[in-house]
C-alpha cells in the first residue's frame, strides 16, 4: 500500500483521488493519520452518538471533511463535502444502487467497493429519483423532469 501524501493528492483529478483513497487498507490507518492527511488547521470533535471530527480540508476542492469514529478511536466513516454531478458519481464509482427513503424523503445512492475494508460508498439527494435507461441522468419522480442533479457529499462507510 502506497503512503498517501496530501501534497500529491491535491494535484490529481477527483476521479483518481477517490481511486487512490478507495485502495487504502482502512484497518491499518489511524484516526490521527487521516486527520493529518486531510487537514491543514485545527479540527473540532463533537459527539451526537459517535464522535465526529470536522476538518478544514488541506485540499480546497472540498468544503469540509468529516471523520466519524467510536470511543476506541476506530474510524467508522469518512465524508467529503463538495459539489459533484450525477455523471461524476457514475464515472468515479460505477453504477449505483438507488433506494428511496420515505422517512427522509430522499434517494440514497450506494456503490459497492472491491475494498474489503469499505462497507459501502454512499450519498443522497432530496426527492425521489429513478435512473433513466441508457442515460447518465435521473428522472425526478415528483416533477417528471430529466436531470443531472448536484450532490453535496460522498461517504465511505468502513467495516
Amino acid at each position: 500500500m502506497e503512503t498517501l501524501n496530501k501534497n500529491k493528492l491535491v494535484d490529481i483529478d477527483l476521479k483518481d483521488y477517490f481511486a487512490v483513497i478507495e485502495k487504502q487498507d482502512f484497518n491499518k490507518l489511524s484516526l490521527e493519520y487521516y486527520t493529518e492527511l486531510f487537514t491543514e488547521k485545527d479540527y473540532f470533535d463533537r459527539k451526537p452518538y459517535l464522535f465526529r471530527r470536522q476538518l478544514i480540508p488541506y485540499d480546497k476542492r472540498f468544503d469540509l471533511i468529516e471523520i466519524v469514529f467510536d470511543d476506541s478511536k476506530k474510524t467508522k466513516a469518512i465524508c467529503w463535502d463538495f459539489k459533484l454531478k450525477y455523471r461524476d458519481l457514475n464515472e468515479y464509482f460505477g453504477k449505483p444502487i438507488l433506494h428511496y427513503s420515505a422517512y427522509s424523503e430522499s434517494t440514497e445512492f450506494a456503490f459497492i467497493s472491491s475494498n474489503k475494508t469499505i462497507e459501502i460508498i454512499i450519498t443522497r439527494i432530496p426527492g425521489k429519483y429513478i435512473e433513466e435507461e441508457n442515460r447518465m441522468e435521473l428522472k425526478n419522480e415528483t416533477s417528471g423532469e430529466i436531470e443531472n442533479p448536484d450532490f453535496s457529499f460522498i461517504q465511505f462507510t468502513l467495516k
